[in-house]
Parts: structure tokens; C-alpha cells; sequence
């Protein structure tokens, strides 16, 4: 399995919420709540679900974390459907480590400009001549 390179502790946790029809995946540095998002998958699946129940820890009831120690000690590549999610795991991780989490200890704020979104149709302002 590939290591994450950017800085971090094993005791970092990769928590999977299971929900209708699909797993969320989160990253969550050691020792805080934040949760950050790494991915979705389009499908629910039992491999995946059973794994991170057998092997994880339950989190008050909002899906089971294992450690990034745990990870790296996954051996269950006959599993096509699990190892393609444990592979892709660490890439997702260093990805949200260097733009979200590495910004909070720089001191720099991470804002994010949401506008909301009209309901109407763009072209309902112009009259249109009959």
C-alpha cells in the first residue's frame, strides 16, 4: 500500500459512514473532531461496511474509523472492491492534508465564497419580441 507522505500521526483516523445506498470516507486528524471529506462511493457495499465494522472502531454510532496504522496493515487484496477503496485512500488523504488541514496550521483561513442560486432561468430578464 502506498504511505502518505505528507505529515502526519498513525493515529489519524479514515472513518467510513455508511449511508443509503453509498459510504462516505473521512479523514480526522488525531486528536481533534474535524472531520474532513475524501470521498463517496456511487454504490453501498457489504465488503466494505463489514470491513470497517470488524476492524474499526464504532464512533458514537456515526461509522466505524480505523487508524492510519490499521490501514497500512490491510492484506485483503483478493477483495477487488475493498482494495481498489484501501488504495485509494492514501491519495485522497494527502490531497486533504495539503490544501484543507496544512492550511489551518499556517494560521491561513480557507474561505470559500458560496453565493446562492436563483431558481429562475437565465434568459427569463430578456423579452422576447413576437
Amino acid at each position: 500500500m502506498k504511505k502518505i507522505i505528507e505529515k502526519h500521526d498513525n493515529k489519524d483516523r479514515i472513518i467510513c459512514v455508511t449511508n443509503i445506498g453509498k459510504h462516505e470516507f473521512y479523514y480526522q486528524p488525531f486528536g481533534t473532531k474535524d472531520r474532513f471529506w475524501l470521498f463517496d462511493t456511487k454504490d453501498f457495499s457489504r465488503t466494505i461496511f463489514a470491513y470497517f465494522r470488524d476492524n474499526g472502531r464504532n464512533l458514537n454510532g456515526r461509522g466505524f474509523g480505523l487508524t492510519i496504522k490499521e490501514l497500512y496493515e490491510f492484506k485483503g487484496y483478493r477483495n477487488s472492491e475493498l482494495a481498489k477503496i484501501m488504495l485509494r485512500i492514501p491519495g485522497q488523504v494527502e490531497y486533504v492534508i495539503r490544501e484543507s488541514y496544512g492550511c489551518k496550521e499556517n494560521n491561513e483561513l480557507l474561505t470559500v465564497d458560496i453565493k446562492p442560486v436563483s431558481s429562475r432561468h437565465c434568459y427569463e430578464d430578456y423579452a422576447y419580441a413576437a
